[in-house]
């Protein structure tokens, strides 16, 4: 039988080995597209990465976004969001909407300048291609009538439903559609759903 304290120190002991290890390993590579091509920023955590290409972009692309990449790891901004892809583009995931973690990437250490050659397992090669965001028919309900904004990304209808004027109806929501998808706004949220019936947030307002 383990002695109870012996076992409390192996622990502490065990979580001491994993944080010198965390501090080893060596941190990601950012890098940021500007002007079409990747730009390297330094080395740094992944919030660093994102408020430094965030900070380095100083205009978004056509489609309203600014790209870079931490490691491996795809990033994304746009007015609203930061999101990360780790299947290079093919997926995205919000990282948060920028009022909410502004302190986060406030109290972010600055990037560690890159003074050796890069290996290329680090990152994506130079030439790949930056993904493309979907965009989809947006159309929003307000003063009695559906009104067709245009072709946007998902945030960007979101948007559009936010400044729409607010009729909710008995339930207390507003409605709006990208695609086939269906997008609800109460005082609080912007919501999504593929059925009507089930609903994930997509922000907050």
């Amino acid at each position: 039988m383990v002695h109870p304290m012996r076992a409390a120190l192996f622990a502490l002991l065990s979580l001491s080995s994993l944080a010198a290890a965390a501090q080893d390993a060596p941190a990601a590579l950012c890098r940021a597209y500007d002007n079409g091509q990747w730009q390297t920023l330094g080395r740094g955590s992944l919030e660093s990465c994102l408020k430094a290409v965030d900070q380095s972009v100083l205009g978004y692309n056509s489609q309203g976004f600014k790209f870079g990449l931490a490691g491996r790891q795809l990033l994304a901004a746009d007015n609203n969001y930061f999101y990360r892809s780790e299947d290079q583009g093919r997926s995205w995931s919000a990282f948060g909407y920028r009022g909410s973690v502004k302190a986060i990437l406030d109290a972010a250490a600055p990037l560690q300048p890159v003074t050796l050659p890069v290996a290329t397992a680090d990152v994506l090669q130079p030439s790949s291609p930056i993904p493309q965001v979907e965009e989809r028919s947006c159309s929003v309900y307000g003063e009695g009538a559906w009104k067709t904004v245009g072709n946007l990304p998902l945030p960007a209808c979101g948007d559009a439903l936010d400044r729409a004027p607010n009729q909710y109806d008995d339930t207390g929501y507003k409605y709006g559609y990208w695609g086939k998808l269906y997008l609800a706004a109460d005082a609080k949220n912007i919501l999504t759903s593929d059925n009507g019936e089930n609903w994930t947030p997509l922000r907050p307002r």
